[in-house]
């Protein structure tokens, strides 16, 4: 608003007021009814006189005001004026330590009447009505700058800055004159190489609540940001003169040696590194301890029986051997052995006995201590047995050996027993799987059976008798344990292609009798099959073989013919009407000088020629002319 409109506005404003009178608050007129929180406030004008007649209006009650009763006037509440929604109006008081915000008769633009805690201070809860249920102080080393409903306003100090109390609005930029802020930022203090030599009371910078323009409050993490931002500013501000914004702190100065004071303190005096000044005793007689140690009342103590060594700064456990863990901070034996810190010693395990001279185990002869596993140990396989070294039970000394059972070695390394391949050491002897039994030299099945890799097993042509468990072979054959085949009776062998016994000559296996034998039809004559006359024993297929064209029959054991041919009980087949059985083709069939008719009957076809059965010929009854070979009457 510039210069002008203001002067209008104020004109504007007395006229209005020299045109009123007072207004008052009074009941409120009949039939006339004010809402939750307003007061009915009486118009009169100057220059008139007095009526019965009351004007007024409602006017709502100023911000932090309300009305207990409908008819009442506005009266002040110290917190946050509330209308449930059946219109009753009740005043609930700000939690101890907030105050209403904005306070009344001072709103500001854009905000809601609300509880809030204080600077230096942040809310510990929420409530639906008054915004907060209670207020709780920002510790030391944290600050708040404006009032606040949040719960995490209090924000820790800047870098270079510290807040000592609590409920703290402000930080003390420590870095504007060279300090330095502790750890916890709750004070400043001088800087590694400095002493504080006097302490004097000094308005410090600090850091101050932050406005943006309009008058606008910040909020928490704006002001914390306008907070961070003020302390790096080079240009500090006075301090107000509240209790707040006093702080007394150290001046700092320069030690003689920059190795002094090697940390951020607070001490009067410059001590040497390594040293911390001792407020107890006023001088730098405390040690700054090293390697593990503790400082306790101006000393450094080794803790688990070590003692502290000025000249080296470090811990000793004070026996050979022993070294000091500053990292776990505790004496380590070697080999990890337990260390006794009353008796300064390490503790073997049971049978060893502890040298100090040494720093190691002594074992009983002929035993020696191993450093490796930590314990006593003995050569051959041997094992310590907390008096000297002894073998296993399962192989005991001989002549100066361990000695295992039959067929297996003594392993002097892992000090067991070694059983060949594939059998195994079980503790006592040496042992089989798969039903197998260790023979001395290896595992090996019994009764003629044979390891397929799962167990012993019979041969497949001579599968196990499940009531015996022996392999059994076919009838009349014997299972041969030794050479894990079947055995036939001689003259019969066996045949592993067939998994049978078989005999030569033609003759076959008679599993009954146990002997080879000729078919029926070729009963054996001086040891060999013989068949009926006419036919030959085929000791490849063993049956007959009748000449060409005739077929064994092995019922009545003769040849058969085609008919009409006929076998002659000796040696052939014949046929009638003086035709010949051909073999090959196996039929009867005429001489090729007499050709056979449309009857099957051979015919001679020349004049005066006659057929004769008997002979199968054709003859002539007269006399042949030898000229022309007519047979002529």
């Amino acid at each position: 608003m510039n210069t002008a409109s203001l002067i209008i506005a104020c004109v504007l404003a007395l006229s209005a007021l020299a045109a009123a009178s007072d207004n008052k608050c009074i009941s409120p007129p009949a039939g006339v009814t004010c809402p939750p929180n307003s007061e009915f406030q009486a118009q009169q004008q100057k220059g008139k006189r007095s009526s019965k007649t009351v004007t007024g209006s409602c006017v709502a009650c100023p911000a932090g005001q309300y009305t207990p009763a409908r008819k009442a006037c506005c009266i002040p509440c110290n917190g946050i004026v509330f209308t449930d929604a059946a219109g009753v109006t009740t005043c609930t008081k700000c939690p101890e330590g907030s105050t209403l915000y904005p306070e009344p008769g001072k709103p500001i633009k854009g905000s809601a009447s609300s509880c809030m805690c204080r600077a230096g201070s942040q809310a510990s809860g929420t409530h639906p009505i008054t915004g907060v249920s209670g207020c709780t102080e920002c510790p030391a080393g944290k600050f708040n700058v404006a009032p606040t409903t949040s719960t995490t306003a209090c924000q820790a100090c800047p870098g270079g800055s510290a807040a000592p109390k609590t409920g703290s609005k402000s930080c003390i930029v420590c870095s504007k004159y060279n300090l330095a802020a502790s750890a916890d930022k709750t004070a400043c203090i001088c800087p590694a190489g400095y002493y504080a030599n006097i302490t004097v009371a000094v308005t410090a910078p600090v850091i101050k609540r932050s406005t943006k323009p309009g008058g606008r409050r910040l909020s928490g993490l704006e002001a914390g940001a306008a907070a961070a931002a003020a302390a790096s500013k080079a240009t500090p501000k006075p301090r107000s003169s509240s209790d707040d914004d006093k702080y007394i702190f150290p001046k700092c100065v320069a030690c003689a040696a920059s190795t002094q004071n090697d940390q951020a303190n607070l001490w009067p005096v410059c001590c040497a590194a390594t040293y911390a000044y001792n407020a107890a005793t006023k001088k730098c007689d405390a040690t700054k301890c090293f390697n593990g140690a503790v400082l306790e009342q101006g000393a450094c103590v080794c803790t688990d029986g070590a003692t502290w060594n000025a000249d080296t700064l470090k811990c000793e456990c004070g026996a050979v051997g022993v070294t000091w863990d500053a990292a776990n901070t505790k004496c380590s034996c070697p080999s990890n052995l337990p260390w006794n810190s009353v008796d300064h010693t390490c503790s073997c395990p049971s049978g060893a006995t502890w040298i100090a001279s040494t720093g190691v185990c002594d074992c009983p002869t002929p035993a020696t201590w191993d450093v490796a596993t930590a314990n006593c140990v003995c050569s051959g396989g041997r094992s310590f047995n907390n008096t000297g070294c002894a073998c296993p039970l399962f192989a005991p000394e001989v002549d100066g050996s361990c000695t295992c059972p039959a067929g297996a070695t003594f392993n002097t390394a892992s000090g067991t027993c070694d059983c060949p391949t594939p059998a195994t050491f079980d503790g006592t002897t040496c042992g089989c799987t798969g039903g197998r039994f260790f023979d001395g030299a290896s595992c090996v099945c019994t009764g003629g059976k044979a390891f397929n890799g799962t167990s012993c097993a019979c041969p497949t042509f001579a599968p196990e008798d499940p009531s015996s468990g022996d392999c059994k072979c076919p009838a009349g054959a014997t299972f041969n344990t030794t050479s894990a085949t079947c055995d036939c009776p001689a003259p019969a062998t066996w045949d592993t292609n067939t998994a049978a016994c078989v005999c030569t000559g033609g003759k076959t296996f008679d599993d009954v009798a146990g002997a080879c034998a000729c078919p029926l039809f070729a009963p054996e004559v001086g040891g060999i099959c013989t068949c009926l006359a006419g036919a030959t024993f085929n000791t490849t297929s063993a049956t007959c073989d009748c000449p060409a064209g005739a077929t064994f029959n092995t019922t009545s054991a003769t040849c058969d013919c085609p008919a009409p041919a006929t076998w002659n009980g000796s040696d052939k087949c014949v046929c009638s009407g003086g035709k010949t059985f051909a073999g090959s083709a196996g039929t009867c069939v005429c001489p090729l000088d007499a050709p056979e008719d449309a009857n099957g009957i051979c015919t001679c076809p020349t004049q005066g020629f006659t057929f004769v059965e008997a002979t199968g010929t054709c003859v002539c009854n007269g006399t042949i002319n030898v000229d022309t070979g007519v047979c002529e009457p």
